[in-house]
């Protein structure tokens, strides 16, 4: 909010001094970019087993219903 009160030669000059490196820790950001890297990994791997399971599920419901579609028209005698 300084810069709304002074010129810009004057900003200049007060941060001049400091550098990106008094402020950021490479080290954390390394470790950070690991973390999201594993947890995307994870995420990835967690989708394709919900994709495969659901899958499974509507293989599954279709095979049974037909199943049970056979099953009540067998039992009501409508088919041999």
């Amino acid at each position: 909010m300084i810069q709304n009160y002074l010129q810009g030669w004057e900003v200049n000059q007060l941060i001049q001094n400091y550098q990106k490196s008094d402020f950021w820790d490479k080290g954390l950001e390394a470790s950070i970019k690991q973390e999201l890297s594993t947890y995307k990994h994870q995420l990835f791997d967690f989708s394709d087993t919900l994709t495969a399971v659901s899958r499974r599920m509507a293989d599954y419901d279709s095979q049974e219903g037909a199943r049970l579609f056979k099953q009540d028209i067998t039992a009501r005698g409508k088919v041999r």
